[in-house]
C-alpha cells in the first residue's frame, strides 16, 4: 500500500463520517451504516501506513 492509497483511505472515511451527520435524526441505519464503512477506511488507512513505515524500515 502506498500514501496515495492511505491518502485515499483517510478522505473517504473523513468523508463518510460527515455524510452520515445528514442522517443522525431522520434516518439513523443509514447514518450507521456510513459510519460502520468510514471504519473500514480507516483501518485500511491504518494498515497503509504500517506497510509504509515497515518497507521504509527496511530499506
Amino acid at each position: 500500500m502506498s500514501r496515495c492509497q492511505y491518502e485515499s483511505n483517510v478522505s473517504i472515511a473523513n468523508d463518510l463520517a460527515s455524510r452520515s451527520l445528514e442522517y443522525t435524526g431522520d434516518q439513523p441505519e443509514i447514518a450507521e451504516a456510513l459510519v460502520s464503512v468510514a471504519q473500514v477506511h480507516a483501518t485500511l488507512a491504518l494498515a497503509a501506513a504500517t506497510i509504509a513505515a515497515a518497507e521504509h524500515d527496511d530499506v
